[in-house]
């Protein structure tokens, strides 16, 4: 069998609690924190790989050490890793949740980027479903608003960063640029700050390339952002099926299947 395979169910209480624990160790300092063993492998192919088998010095010694994650990255792994659930991990709740938490443990680090570096976290460790989780809660940030408040914007620093720091082709960098044009209007640029003309100034090329494409297509009404074009399953069920009440099935255009223009009025 291969250790980096999930098993189906995920563990119960019992297992949870009984179980022994693993130490991760991170930064130079070694910081460290002792997990449950059984939660950890089974929702990360990482960890699933280095404590499942005897032939790994983790698998024996059941500690491992991670030098370059920060404490805010782990933490908020930990506390997906506890709490998750459908009903908290499909909305905005969850993300504002993590907002508050990250500004306890560190309270300089952008909300944005912090973010992007816990899904950079889940993908580089095996643990799809926190990215799923995470981009589900992204979408819905970006896709909260209504007729009297306008739906909210990825910041130029946060835009800058993820597509330095992920894949060209990753999801989270299409939510980002799907929300960015999805949600622009002419007052987001009237009197910008200091910092947001240095980071426009960043902006990639294959970013601004999406917002001209994006921005072509858009007509006066605009469909908000929708959990199931950004993940592979895309049959709403359980903490979904809300969210997709009032969604019709769209075609795919060159720019990405999220580009179509089934929509809601733009109401200012």
């Amino acid at each position: 069998m291969d250790a980096t395979k999930a098993v189906e169910k995920p563990p119960n209480f019992r297992a949870i609690f009984c179980s022994p624990t693993v130490v991760v160790k991170i930064g130079a300092e070694g910081k460290m924190y002792r997990i449950s063993k059984a939660l950890t492998m089974h929702y990360s192919g990482y960890f699933r790989g280095a404590f499942g088998s005897n032939g790994f010095q983790e698998g024996v010694s059941g500690e491992v050490t991670l030098q370059h994650i920060q404490p805010y990255v782990l933490e908020g792994f930990i506390t997906w890793l506890y709490y998750h659930d459908p009903e908290t991990t499909t909305s905005s709740t969850w993300f504002n949740k993590y907002k508050r938490e990250l500004r306890d443990l560190k309270p300089s680090m952008s909300i944005g980027c912090a973010f992007v570096d816990l899904y950079i976290f889940a993908d580089r460790f095996i643990i799809p479903k926190l990215t799923a989780a995470l981009t589900t809660a992204a979408v819905m940030y970006y896709s909260i608003g209504s007729k009297n408040k306008h739906h909210p914007n990825p910041s130029y620093e946060t835009i800058v960063y993820a597509f330095a720091e992920l894949p060209q082709d990753h999801t989270l960098l299409r939510v980002l640029a799907d929300a960015a044009y999805r949600n622009w209007r002419p007052s987001h640029y009237k009197k910008p700050s200091r910092d947001d003309r240095g980071w426009f100034e960043q902006l990639p090329a294959k970013f601004l390339l999406r917002q001209l494409a994006g921005l072509s297509l858009r007509t006066s009404k605009r469909g908000r952002l929708r959990v199931h074009d950004y993940l592979e399953d895309a049959t709403p069920k359980s903490g979904f099926r809300r969210f997709f009440s009032d969604s019709s099935s769209g075609s795919s255009s060159e720019v990405s299947s999220s580009t179509d223009t089934s929509s809601e009025d733009d109401s200012s």
